[in-house]
């Protein structure tokens, strides 16, 4: 866990007690993983930019 993780479940574990610091951190943990997943995400669309790769437009198809 990082730092921000434990003083986060260590303030809901003084507040709250046992139960509260585990889905607190739980919670955080979740966060982290999201924002780790868009942070990947982005870098994949800027990478694929910088080649000049677009991604493929699928409304066009539709289109009458």
């Amino acid at each position: 866990m990082s730092t921000f993780e434990l003083i986060a479940a260590g303030i809901a574990f003084i507040l709250f007690g046992i139960p509260a610091a585990f889905l607190i951190a739980i919670g955080v943990v979740v966060i982290s993983v999201s924002l780790w997943r868009l942070a990947f995400f982005m870098a994949r669309e800027i990478r694929n930019d910088l080649r000049g790769r677009r991604r493929v437009d699928r409304t066009a198809e539709w289109e009458v």
